[in-house]
């Protein structure tokens, strides 16, 4: 195996600003884009629950959520598939577009078909940091706080009103 499947590099300014930026445009599309086709297609997108009733439970989501899933995809998708893509020949561009396929196609069982085309957004950004970065880092950077976002609005927000 290369090293360039695991290549988290220490994150540099720009890499951080263009992160950030990037979080910016994928927490605020996707809700855009999943709220588009819903409505065009009909389809509502996986009503996912989750049971906030204790630390314990928020702990063991936010591991699996906001450390384990962004880390583990980064290798997979913009680690080893770009690494092999690269060795067989393959053009930036052309890995741009089927790893992002291919990574929106991956979210279609447990989220649904209207999450997962909008997770083309989040894979084109992080697609897109991998290979200007040469680094999983900025990529790893936008996944965690993107399902962040996600993972800890609920009980963030049924905490603060139980609170008032």
């Amino acid at each position: 195996m290369r090293s360039d499947v695991f290549r988290f590099r220490r994150l540099t300014l720009p890499a951080i600003a263009a992160s950030l930026i990037g979080f910016g445009i994928v927490t605020a599309g996707v809700p855009i884009v999943t709220h588009w086709l819903a409505s065009v297609t009909g389809h509502r997108s996986q009503d996912v629950r989750i049971d906030f009733h204790d630390a314990k439970a928020i702990a063991i989501v936010v591991f699996l959520f906001v450390v384990t899933t962004p880390v583990t995809e980064e290798i997979l998708y913009r680690g080893l598939l770009v690494s092999w893509l690269r060795r067989i020949g393959w053009q930036d561009s052309n890995i741009l577009a089927f790893g992002t396929v291919i990574f929106a196609a991956n979210h279609i069982i447990p989220l649904g078909l209207v999450w997962a085309a909008a997770m083309i957004l989040l894979g084109l950004v992080t697609y897109a940091l991998r290979l200007r970065y040469e680094s999983l880092s900025p990529a790893w950077l936008v996944h965690a706080l993107f399902n962040a976002q996600l993972t800890l609005s609920y009980p963030l927000m049924a905490w603060f009103a139980q609170a008032a």
